[in-house]
């Protein structure tokens, strides 16, 4: 009979055990995110999470158009993966049905792949500590539950004077190198409309994109770069997140 009321007891203790369980499932938090919005979150539909960095893959180039004593000239810059960099707050940004989403990224603070077209020598990019390229897009208008696997219409940001391009090889107007310049020097910056595909998380201008520019920099001479400018269409910027995850928006109900 003891080993009767031995067995009951722990038939009771586990019936306890596992109704305090159910109850703690039925009870856990849900996923972090925005209820009836488009959060950022990911191609397997887990919404980012505090402290996930967001990052660009070796795929990213930015390619500018300009011309030098009235030669065309191409500036060609690879940028190595892991350089333009954005962490996710303790709440993954989020945009009602049709409204704009926003990420910040830092870039990085110097850029040294860049190569010029007339002869081939290198040219360096630096951007000041701090800045930071906006990426917009815009939220799909409806509500289907999960990740968005089309592509998205956007904008990139990249803030004025934010861009002091410097070539050791191109003499300025004193005959000596370097040849400094600086921009976009758009009123506001420069807004570059464009796409962004959340299959590939490929941010790329819609068309070249014109900017102006400024060809005394400082106590720098001038030099003979022209002051206008464009972002190529071949740009883009490819974005990866935590273990390989390509980022998108996931509508929460």
């Amino acid at each position: 009979m003891k080993a009767i009321g031995n067995n009951i007891g722990r038939l009771a203790l586990a019936l306890v055990v596992g109704a305090l369980a159910l109850a703690g499932a039925l009870v856990a938090p849900a996923q972090a995110g925005t209820p009836g919005a488009w959060n950022l979150g990911y191609g397997n539909g887990s919404i980012a999470s505090t402290g996930d960095v967001i990052t660009n893959t070796s795929a990213t180039t930015i390619s500018i158009t300009i011309t030098y004593s009235g030669a065309p000239l191409n500036l060609t810059c690879p940028i190595f993966a892991g350089t333009f960099t954005y962490t996710v707050p303790s709440m993954a940004p989020a945009a009602a049905p049709g409204g704009t989403l926003s990420i910040p990224l830092s870039p990085p603070s110097t850029i040294t792949t860049c190569t010029e077209s007339i002869t081939g020598n290198s040219v360096v990019v630096a951007i000041p500590p701090g800045t930071t390229f906006t990426l917009n897009v815009t939220a799909p208008s409806g509500a289907t539950p999960g990740p968005y696997t089309g592509t998205l219409s956007g904008s990139l940001v990249i803030p004025a004077n934010s861009l002091t391009v410097m070539s050791y090889f191109f003499a300025n107007n004193a005959g000596t190198p370097p040849c400094v310049v600086q921009g976009p020097t758009n009123a506001g910056g420069l807004t570059v409309p464009g796409t962004y595909a959340t299959s590939t998380g490929v941010a790329q201008p819609s068309t070249a994109t014109p900017f102006t520019l400024n060809t005394t920099v400082g106590s720098n001479p001038t030099c003979p770069f022209g002051t206008n400018a464009s972002l190529s269409a071949s740009s883009k910027l490819t974005l990866v997140g935590p273990s390989g995850l390509t980022p998108t928006l996931v509508y929460m109900p």
